[in-house]
């Protein structure tokens, strides 16, 4: 005879498995993607970026490439100078050490970061020089490499100058820095210092004066016609042209009688009756300026570089018409 099973628990059984397969019923499969932390390990890739961490020298480019995640990715540069393009990733080191961060971004907001260290190497194989060693305004030096693999590019990374190939034209007063860069991306830089005087040759201007008409002349010579004195050296001008001079030129004006000078690239509606030479159009270095003076009792001009001599004995100071040497 089978014992029986009491009602009560008949009824309570019946209860969980209808509880049991309803709930499973209601709620569907399960799958592992409901779980957000594990779609990221099993769904898709990790988001990585490579490379993780590089040392580079001034205007070097670095490409940082993403693997991983959900494209598109995105790119941030979150400290540090130079340049990021935002969605390729291609970093441009700037002319100066610096420590960067870049930060990835991919579609679904995931992220990465990596690092790079802008450091110019002082101990780099490649070289460079220039000739001649000692520059002045105005002078043109060639650049020279050695190491490294050609061809190489010069590039002026600050300062004064231009470059053309391997040309170096020094066009003001200061200090360039030339950069240096071979065929696989090395690079060097070196100083390049430029003296402020003119490399030009000095000729000196005499001075003459007229006791009679109580006027003075302005000449390359040391004789002129009678009725002239001689009262020496006046001042000194630059024979050629150079960077940064104008012309001086000797005006007459035939109504008057009367000469005077001009850096104003013309004597307007008077004669040109010669040039004196080359001023500079800025405060060399060893120079002096050269005053425009003019009596209007005697209807004389007067340059000089002393500043007594132009507002005194009735002259007035007109302006300047530039620098001279020394």
């Amino acid at each position: 005879m089978k014992p029986k099973i009491p009602k009560r628990f008949l009824s309570l059984t019946f209860i969980f498995s209808i509880l049991l397969f309803g709930y499973s019923n209601c709620a569907g499969p399960v799958s592992s993607t409901d779980n957000p932390y594990e779609a990221s390990s099993l769904g898709s890739e990790l988001l990585t970026v490579s490379p993780q961490a590089k040392t580079i020298n001034w205007g070097e480019e670095v490409q940082f490439e993403t693997t991983g995640g959900t494209e598109p990715y995105s790119y941030t540069l979150i400290t540090g100078g130079g340049s990021l393009n935002p969605h390729t990733g291609l970093y441009i080191a700037p002319s100066y050490n610096t420590n960067v961060v870049v930060q990835i971004r991919d579609e679904d907001g995931n992220l990465a970061q990596s690092s790079a260290i802008v450091n110019f190497a002082s101990n780099s194989a490649i070289t460079m020089t220039y000739a001649p060693a000692t520059l002045r305004v105005g002078d043109v030096a060639t650049l020279t490499a050695a190491g490294g693999v050609a061809p190489y590019t010069f590039r002026i990374i600050s300062g004064v100058g231009s470059i053309s190939g391997n040309r170096y034209t020094a066009s003001a007063f200061g200090t360039a820095v030339v950069g240096i860069i071979d065929a696989n991306g090395k690079q060097n830089s070196k100083n390049i210092n430029v003296s402020s005087t003119s490399n030009n040759v000095t000729v000196p201007v005499y001075k003459w004066y007229n006791s009679g008409s109580k006027r003075y002349y302005f000449s390359l010579t040391s004789t002129t016609s009678s009725g002239w004195a001689n009262q020496g050296v006046a001042f000194k001008v630059l024979k050629s042209p150079a960077l940064k001079t104008t012309v001086l030129l000797r005006c007459f004006i035939p109504s008057a009688g009367t000469h005077y000078l001009s850096s104003s690239g013309s004597c307007g509606t008077n004669q040109i009756h010669g040039t004196i030479g080359h001023v500079y159009v800025y405060n060399a270095t060893n120079s002096a300026q050269l005053l425009h003076c003019f009596n209007n009792r005697t209807n004389s001009y007067l340059a000089t570089t002393v500043n007594y001599d132009c507002i005194n004995n009735g002259y007035s100071k007109l302006g300047a018409f530039g620098y001279v040497p020394r």
